[in-house]
């Protein structure tokens, strides 16, 4: 493989870290904007309607909200990357 080739590969490679990485920042934004609601959602089901909800240091907050957003992140990163497989 010459160096021309290396240039070609490494920046198609560079292309799609750009892209996965676009696509994981706009995911976990609309993650974290959906999280409020989906935390409701579930506090508000039957069975968890008589549980205390206590957060017991500042990052149980956080990990919480990232528990919430994990699968939309998780979904949109699988269709980009059978997307990308298909090219």
């Amino acid at each position: 493989m010459n160096s021309d080739e290396w240039i070609m590969h490494l920046t198609e490679l560079r292309k799609r870290l750009i892209w996965v990485m676009l696509f994981f920042i706009v995911t976990l934004a609309a993650g974290l904007y959906m999280s409020p609601q989906v935390l409701l959602y579930i506090k508000n089901r039957p069975a968890a309607a008589d549980l205390a909800w206590n957060v017991f240091s500042l990052t149980d907050g956080m990990f919480i909200y990232m528990k919430c957003e994990m699968p939309a992140v998780v979904l949109f990163l699988t269709r980009l990357v059978i997307l990308g497989l298909r090219c």
